[in-house]
């Protein structure tokens, strides 16, 4: 069993390695993967950074489509599980191109669908652990959203689905927006559905312990 972090706490040191424009860049490797996928502008980069205790790890951007390739970070993690006792293990995080973005030309957007599918069938075949699903939490999924989480259910890859951006909505917004979202991701094969904020730090704490059930 892969050792995952609890909090972003646990995570002792995380770094960038490489960007790829085809899977066959990335570095062999026995540990397992967590990827990240979402439309452009989704707030992944933020949520990246936020998950790993960072601030500018992943690069973020007011333009929407700068994520073109394959970005790699690997991770190390110090788990305390007694008084004077660790728990060790590494993992790697893919972060994908995002998809959805209008205003580049249909070859790019084919280009970059074929990367993100190109990863996710092959590392499917060796050490993904789980994907992230990263949706815009302010509004229902968009198309491109369900279709991802459609297509990951059909190659039967473990999903979760997290809601950004969700500091910007009241109470009774967030509980409507839960109403409408889980019912359509649970029924594509999304295993659990959590809101987040990056910026309010909210929900951050359920989310490795959601992948790490997730792809048991």
């Amino acid at each position: 069993m892969p050792i995952f972090p609890d909090t972003p706490e646990d995570v002792n040191e995380s770094q960038y390695v490489l960007s790829a424009v085809k899977y066959g860049q990335l570095p062999e490797s026995f540990d397992p993967e967590i990827a990240f996928v979402g439309r452009s502008n989704v707030g992944k980069s933020s949520l990246i950074n936020a998950l790993l205790g960072r601030k500018n790890l992943a690069r973020t951007s007011n333009t929407p489509g700068k994520t073109q390739t394959l970005n790699l970070y690997t991770c190390l993690i110090r788990q305390r599980v007694g008084h004077d006792q660790f728990l060790h293990g590494t993992f790697r995080l893919v972060d994908l191109p995002g998809y959805g973005y209008a205003k580049i030309s249909q070859t790019e957007r084919n280009e970059w669908g074929a990367l993100i599918e190109e990863y996710l069938r092959e590392a499917a075949l060796r050490n993904l652990w789980c994907v992230a699903l990263i949706i815009d939490g302010r509004r229902s999924p968009m198309e491109s959203d369900l279709q991802m989480a459609n297509w990951l259910g059909q190659m039967d890859i473990h999903f979760i689905a997290l809601l950004t951006k969700i500091d910007k909505l009241n109470q009774s917004d967030r509980a409507k927006m839960m109403r409408e979202t889980q019912g359509p991701l649970i029924s594509l094969g999304a295993r659990t559905i959590i809101p987040v904020s990056a910026v309010k730090g909210t929900g951050i704490t359920k989310v490795w312990p959601a992948l790490e059930e997730a792809g048991s």
